[in-house]
């Protein structure tokens, strides 16, 4: 059952699935990389001292 007027794929199959997994793991690590660029661009955590309004007495 094949149409003879179907043309053959751009890129053979056998080089698009591990073209597109290699995509994904690529997007992945990208991802986890900025998340890291961005945990640590900041300075990290600082101690907030409350306002003296709301401060509980002492």
């Amino acid at each position: 059952m094949t149409d003879p007027d179907r043309r053959p794929p751009l890129v053979p199959s056998h080089i698009a699935w591990p073209a597109f997994i290699v995509f994904l793991l690529a997007i992945s690590i990208t991802m986890a990389a900025a998340t890291f660029v961005a945990a640590r661009s900041d300075g990290g955590v600082r101690l907030a001292e409350p306002p003296a309004a709301t401060a509980p007495p002492r």
